[in-house]
């Protein structure tokens, strides 16, 4: 899934984009796996290719560990540097077909929804839409989930309606939270006020009775 989110779904909406300004666009897909791929061997999906392994059959690339050709790597070697200089000097390729190079890499044009791509790995050939449904499901799918505007921009204004009516429904449950709790501050602050009231007129009442009473009668004594 990463794979998909990160590169494919974007190199797709890239060469789309490109394609739809008139800008000459090919499309390619590196699957061949060699002695120095970075991609870790997995057997639950087989012989996978890391993003850039093209680039040692490009470039003399040095890192530790970097491991000599195969038979097969020097042939794709071969086969990526023809490829490429073919195209910087003729603007096509392979500039001649023979056994090895027997189809022309395809112009892309994606408006149509169908385009065609030069699969290069153990054999060079040309393929249909790579992987679209997962193009289709992060491009397409996943945005109209998060948000309808984006994709569908002819109902853009029941979107906003609904919006708008959810925002308005917030607001005035916020106003009525509100307003109960300054009712509910007000209350209390009369109960407390009035049971004030209440306690200094028994504390007076008491004081004034205390006053009023006689005090208590003391016998005379006698020496």
């Amino acid at each position: 899934m990463t794979t998909d989110a990160l590169y494919v779904s974007c190199t797709d909406q890239t060469a789309k984009t490109y394609s739809q300004l008139g800008i000459p666009t090919y499309f390619y897909v590196f699957q061949y796996r060699g002695s120095n791929s970075n991609a870790p061997r997995n057997p639950t999906f087989g012989e996978v290719v890391s993003h850039g392994d093209e680039l040692f059959y490009q470039f003399n690339l040095r890192r530790d560990g970097k491991r000599l050709l195969s038979g097969l790597d020097s042939i794709i070697e071969s086969r990526m540097l023809t490829l490429w200089t073919d195209f910087a000097k003729y603007g096509e390729t392979p500039h001649f077909l023979n056994y090895e190079y027997r189809d022309k890499w395809p112009h892309y044009r994606g408006d149509n929804g169908h385009f065609l791509f030069y699969s290069i790995g153990r054999d060079l050939k040309k393929e249909h839409n790579y992987r679209q449904t997962q193009v289709t499901l992060w491009l397409h799918h996943l945005p109209l989930l998060s948000n309808l505007a984006t994709v569908l921009p002819s109902k853009l204004p029941l979107v906003e309606d609904k919006v708008e009516a959810v925002y308005s429904t917030l607001a005035w449950a916020v106003v009525a939270v509100v307003v109960a709790l300054f009712s509910l501050v007000v209350v209390l602050l009369v109960v407390l006020y009035n049971q004030r009231r209440s306690h200094n007129f028994e504390m007076n009442s008491f004081e004034e009775t205390s006053q009023q009473s006689p005090g208590p009668l003391v016998a005379p004594t006698l020496y």
